[in-house]
């Protein structure tokens, strides 16, 4: 398979979902942290203190619903899995036929429009839901294909 700047089943698709995964981690720990910060800070009659960590954990909160961190952190997870599947699937395929390229090529295909349609902020829905079953739908028309030849 060529050689592209996609982050297709490369170790950039594997580190922008671990970024991503970190993140929404992160964020959940800090908010946690900063709302057992402002539990405690109420208990000890310290009613500005604890106002301020509650308006920074609703922002932390309000950007991570907002922006769709942990969609991200799935999305490229998703595409970085499939585009390795694809390559394991170029690099076995003995022998390599017309209709196993032809297969190959439309399922980088899907997999290049999918990326185009990553998370963005207000929209978390995932591209990827229906990714594994449109691949899978393309292997067994292959598939199909290369047993009625036989």
């Amino acid at each position: 398979m060529p050689e592209t700047n996609s982050r297709l089943g490369t170790e950039k698709g594997v580190r922008s979902a671990t970024k991503f995964s970190n993140l929404a981690l992160g964020s959940i720990i800090v908010s946690a942290a900063l709302a057992l910060l402002g539990s405690i800070a109420s208990f000890l009659s310290k009613n500005k203190t604890a106002g301020i960590i509650s308006l920074t954990v609703a922002a932390i909160v309000g950007l991570s619903n907002a922006y769709p961190i942990g969609s991200s952190a799935h999305f490229y997870s998703a595409l970085a899995g499939q585009g390795k599947a694809l390559t394991v699937d170029c690099e076995f395929a003995r022998p390599y036929t017309t209709t196993v390229y032809v297969s190959d090529v439309s399922q980088l295909k899907v997999l290049y429009l999918t990326e185009e349609k990553k998370p963005t902020f207000g929209s978390p829905q995932l591209a990827t839901d229906n990714l594994t079953t449109e691949l899978q739908q393309l292997r067994t028309a292959s598939n199909n294909v290369t047993v009625a030849q036989k």
